[in-house]
């Protein structure tokens, strides 16, 4: 786990554990090679028949939608700061209503 997820993580299972809470988390795996992958868990807290708490989910690795994420972020960055150099901006409207989807300024 990455170093600056650990208390996260912890706290979330935590809750789930003794309130009984389910629970969807993100964190980071830190790899040996120096790389990071990105998991989501989540969990559905159960009690069995014997009172003792199950956790029931599934771990899916995303880190590639979080790096597309990334990108688009900074697309949308580079994309704003070149409007406000140039003074000028942009918008979309729906034909059919007029209604205005998008505007940036």
């Amino acid at each position: 786990m990455h170093p600056d997820d650990r208390h996260h993580v912890q706290q979330a299972l935590g809750r789930a554990i003794h309130e009984n809470e389910d629970f969807d988390i993100e964190h980071r795996l830190l790899m040996p090679d120096g790389s990071i992958k990105y998991l989501h868990l989540l969990a559905h807290t159960v009690k069995t028949s014997s009172g003792d708490l199950e956790h029931i989910g599934a771990v899916t690795e995303i880190t590639a939608a979080k790096l597309a994420e990334r990108k688009l972020r900074e697309s949308e960055a580079y994309l704003a700061e070149a409007q406000r150099l140039s003074h000028i901006g942009g918008w979309a409207c729906i034909p059919t209503t007029g209604e205005n989807s998008y505007w940036s300024v």
